[in-house]
């Protein structure tokens, strides 16, 4: 089961720093900090001051100290809810 890890507000020990990202934006390498990341989980991130933009984790690389990690994304839009 995925979790969705929420990195609009970053903190000391819970942040992400972008390393490359595709031309397309759709994918990227990032390094984070903060527990309980996992491969098949949802990372929202800020994407300007009022939207926010998904992507999944697709590889994970755990480093020291242990909430630290490094990961491939892609983006992942939110399925809309359906019509009523």
């Amino acid at each position: 089961m995925s979790t969705t890890h929420d990195y609009t507000s970053p903190t000391w020990g819970h942040n992400i720093t972008f390393i490359t990202v595709s031309e397309d934006g759709k994918t990227a390498s990032v390094v984070g900090h903060g527990l309980g990341v996992k491969v098949g989980d949802y990372l929202i991130l800020a994407n300007g001051p009022r939207a926010t933009t998904r992507y999944r984790v697709v590889k994970l690389k755990r480093a020291r100290p242990a909430d630290c990690w490094r990961a491939r994304i892609e983006f992942a839009p939110r399925e809309e809810a359906p019509a009523c």
